[in-house]
């Protein structure tokens, strides 16, 4: 598996985000056949339509969920929430795409102790997983970070014909996750 992470500070659009990572291409959809030339009538190709590469093999009822259209409902976070994208993930040469925002600002439990809330997206092309976002809090403990999710936290979007209407329960999800954010630093 091969990860290339792209520094965000300071970028408020998902469209900005994936044009700076290069992530703004389709995902295109492509009939498969044998290389005897029969067809395989229950399987997809998803070929990535800047690098005409194959990033996924698909069933026939797996729709492609764009990644600027999966991505862009997280435009409506940064602006409610304060957040600000931080970092893109593209993951084996996009089968894989992750973008990561936080939320407000940083506390400190005590000097030099520092908590952030971090909102992810993860999309992807290769039926690993569904699209998702996943609210977390980050923790930095040592020269690495520690980082705290519940499941509560987490919005799951299957890459099917319904998906896109599937992103209001989103926006809900992540909502949770910031009251979550709020009384955990109240605490």
């Amino acid at each position: 598996m091969k990860a290339t992470q792209i520094d965000l500070k300071g970028v408020t659009t998902a469209e900005e985000a994936l044009e700076i990572a290069g992530a703004n291409w389709e995902a295109e959809e492509e009939e498969m056949v044998t290389t005897s030339g029969i067809s395989v009538p229950d399987f997809r190709s998803i070929i990535r339509s800047d690098t005409r590469k194959v990033i996924g093999v698909v069933g026939k009822n797996y729709k492609p969920m764009q990644n600027s259209f999966a991505f862009s409902f997280f435009d409506t976070v940064c602006q409610g929430y304060g957040a600000s994208y931080t970092k893109a993930y593209e993951i084996d040469g996009g089968k894989k795409m992750i973008l990561e925002a936080e939320i407000g600002n940083p506390f400190e439990v005590r000097q030099g102790d520092e908590i952030v809330s971090k909102i992810r997206v993860f999309n992807a092309f290769d039926r690993t997983y569904p699209l998702f976002a996943q609210f977390s809090v980050y923790r930095k403990v040592c020269s690495n970070g520690l980082h705290a999710w519940r499941d509560e936290n987490k919005v799951v979007i299957r890459h099917t014909k319904n998906a896109e209407g599937r992103v209001a329960d989103a926006m809900k999800g992540l909502a949770l996750g910031n009251r979550y954010f709020a009384k955990f630093q109240e605490t």
